[in-house]
Formats: structure tokens, C-alpha cells, sequence
């Protein structure tokens, strides 16, 4: 299991937005966001299955969620 400083480390490079945007280095490379209908039917599905969920609507730090408890408890935890 990893540390709290460890988790924060761990995710310097990803990709997200359905393979539409990569991060290396905790930099975004490039981001062109996912199909509007193909990303709501994706959030229909995690609601579905109670999958809390979180998504940005701009190229900026924050997110839109019904779930602000989940995030603001893992965020003070240091997982995101």
C-alpha cells in the first residue's frame, strides 16, 4: 500500500478523456475533451452502478461532482 506522499508522487503521467489527453510529468502535453454524448452516457453508466464520479467541463483545475464529500475526504487523505 502507498503512503500519502508516495500516492501524491505516483501519478505524474496519464492519459484521460478517452485517450484524448495526456499528461507526462504533471504537465498536459494535449487535451481535446470527449464526445459530449459519449461522455454523458459514460456518466449515466457510473451512476448506474454507483461509481462516484467527477469531470471538468474547462481546461483548469477543479471539477463538477455530486460527490463533493468523496473528493474533499480523499483530497485531505492526499490521494487526489
Amino acid at each position: 500500500m502507498l503512503s500519502v506522499s508516495q500516492s501524491k508522487q505516483a501519478l505524474t503521467d496519464f492519459v484521460a478523456d478517452g485517450g484524448h489527453s495526456i499528461t507526462v510529468n504533471n504537465e498536459l502535453v494535449s487535451m481535446i475533451g470527449m464526445d459530449r454524448d459519449a461522455c454523458i452516457k459514460y456518466l449515466e453508466y457510473l451512476e448506474s452502478h454507483n461509481i462516484p464520479w467527477a469531470v471538468t467541463d474547462r481546461n483548469k483545475l477543479g471539477r463538477i461532482t455530486p460527490y463533493k464529500e468523496n473528493f474533499r475526504v480523499a483530497s485531505k487523505l492526499g490521494c487526489i
